[in-house]
């Protein structure tokens, strides 16, 4: 054989199966680097679609409510002073923390007047609600546009049977109305703010002028 002929087999062998299988590898990983951005584009594409569609929804839903509030306005104007008042009572609604921090600025105000003429009803309430509150027998419960104060009769570390038998309790809304100690919203319990409305005039003594 030739040089020539020689030179001509070698060129038409294939070629080394380590060189074919480095090709196959850089093949695969553009493959998968591929896939994986034609996976992130169709994510893509399916938030877009969507944030559209939820756009298109609230463009409607605010249209028909642009049409209905000039066909009937004094159904919007209330409908609006509701949707207005309970995210105002949401945002207002107090809780442990504030009745903890009103008792607080109750007893001050008392403490600047002197005890002759305390008011023995904002007195009363007062001594009432701290004691509940250091013996731990008030329950607050969060009503989202209000607040309900409930009176335990028993603290939350008793151990009797009574307080653990469900078949000796009463009613559920029986036991709330009877034990219902205060009502809160607006900043504000307002069983509490009503004893302190005159915190500065005892009562006895105009009682006694008027016999």
């Amino acid at each position: 054989m030739t040089s020539i002929q020689q030179a001509q087999t070698s060129a038409e062998s294939p070629m080394p199966s380590t060189f074919a299988d480095i090709n196959v590898g850089f093949g695969t990983d553009g493959g998968k680097k591929t896939e994986k951005r034609n996976l992130i584009q169709r994510a893509g594409f399916r938030v877009a679609d969507y944030v559209k569609t939820i756009a298109r929804d609230y463009n409607i839903v605010l249209k028909d409510f642009a049409l209905e509030s000039r066909r009937r306005p004094l159904k919007t104007i209330v409908m609006a002073g509701l949707l207005a008042g309970s995210f105002y009572a949401l945002k207002t609604n107090p809780d442990e923390r504030q009745l903890r921090a009103h008792l607080v600025d109750l007893r001050l105000q008392m403490a600047l007047l002197p005890p002759s003429i305390h008011s023995t009803k904002a007195d009363a309430e007062l001594e009432r609600m701290t004691n509940l509150l250091n013996k731990d027998r008030l329950d607050i419960y969060n009503c989202w546009l209000f607040s309900l104060v409930v009176q335990r009769p028993y603290d939350r570390k008793n151990k009797m049977y009574e307080t653990h038998d469900p078949n000796l309790r009463k009613w559920p809304w029986t036991e709330l109305y009877e034990n219902l100690v205060d009502f809160g919203a607006f900043n504000r319990f307002w069983g509490l703010y009503r004893s302190f409305v005159d915190y500065d005039i005892r009562e006895e003594e105009f009682e006694g002028k008027a016999e």
